[in-house]
């Protein structure tokens, strides 16, 4: 819902990127946080993470991979498996239902389960010139419908995500918790990613320290 706040009509995120091109927030998915699952390496502690060829998606998931003392190897999620096949990588960052929808399990053995190293939102759009001629009354009912919608998705990918782990665990994983004053640790790293990350923007003329100040008020709020 913080992601919502800041990206609906007239939110700081829409004013900056969507309004700009041309388009309009309908509803949002944020999956749930990733955790670390590795095809052989059994993850102890943080030192065990270092060196581990790690799927990301880029950007920021790039700079939590570095941070963790990883290497990131970017592709998309459809080749992950095979490469975990390979050797090509030694582990991902997934969410948990990320997993078994390609078959991922079968070649993981470790996971980390608690810890939260980032996490993926799609937004559903219309463009503005759509929305501009629908009726003053299917415009409303699509904006509270789209509400109800993205916190409705949230909850169900919250329900969702422990079944899958245990879909996960049942095919052979085994989830641990790193000691307290790693994970202590580990929150202490990832909080400086989003601020490295922003500041990418910002030399790039765009408004990204501003953009990560009001998603984070937004948290507070929500």
């Amino acid at each position: 819902m913080a992601y919502w706040e800041i990206a609906k009509p007239g939110g700081p995120l829409d004013e900056a990127e969507f309004a700009p091109n041309g388009v309009r927030l309908l509803m949002a998915m944020v999956l749930p946080p990733y955790n670390l699952l590795t095809s052989s390496r059994e993850i102890t502690d943080l030192d065990s993470m270092k060196g581990l060829k790690i799927r990301s998606t880029g950007g920021a998931l790039d700079l939590t991979v570095q941070k963790i003392g990883g290497v990131p190897v970017q592709m998309p999620a459809p080749e992950v498996r095979e490469a975990l096949s390979r050797g090509t990588i030694d582990a991902g960052l997934f969410p948990y239902p990320s997993v078994t929808p390609y078959g991922m399990e079968a070649f993981l053995d470790w996971g980390t389960q608690g810890l939260n190293f980032g996490s993926f939102v799609a937004t559903y759009v219309i463009s503005t010139d759509k929305w501009n001629s629908l009726p003053e009354d299917v415009q409303q009912a699509m904006t509270e419908i789209g509400k109800e919608l993205t916190r409705e998705g949230c909850e169900t990918a919250d329900a969702g995500n422990m079944e899958v782990k245990q879909q996960i665990a049942d095919a052979g994983v085994t989830f641990v918790d790193l000691p307290p004053e790693d994970v202590e640790k580990l929150g202490e790293i990832l909080s400086t990613v989003g601020s490295e990350w922003a500041a990418q923007f910002d030399s790039q003329g765009k408004p990204g320290s501003d953009i990560l100040e009001a998603f984070r008020a937004a948290l507070a709020k929500n």
